[in-house]
């Protein structure tokens, strides 16, 4: 796969609410994240400068983005797929009911003709 775009994620939906509490650690790691998109061979590999990204906000169109995301944000990222799974259990479970309900009515239809 060939990155096409390059995106850190952040804990913050815009920079003005960029979150200026964290403690040193998860500072340090936010500002690793960063600067090791600045890389140039990133840089070189995608043909672009790097974005950001919101961690709780998935991207609409993850093909060809080669994110980075800090250690501390990992947990955001959990989040968000948790529930784009949970979001194809509930897709699958509705299809069977689906089916079961066709299936039914079309055995007892067909039971109802043969009386």
């Amino acid at each position: 796969m060939h990155p096409e775009r390059l995106a850190v994620f952040f804990p913050c939906h815009s920079l003005d609410d960029f979150p200026i509490w964290l403690d040193e650690p998860e500072a340090d790691e936010l500002l690793a994240a960063w600067t090791a998109a600045w890389h140039p061979a990133l840089i070189a590999a995608v043909g672009a400068a790097p974005g950001w990204m919101s961690v709780e906000v998935p991207p609409s169109d993850p093909a060809g983005l080669l994110g980075i995301v800090p250690p501390a944000q990992m947990s955001g990222v959990n989040k968000v797929l948790n529930a784009a799974a949970w979001t194809y259990v509930a897709a699958t479970l509705q299809s069977i009911l689906t089916l079961l309900y066709y299936a039914s009515y079309l055995t007892s239809s067909n039971s109802d003709s043969e009386r």
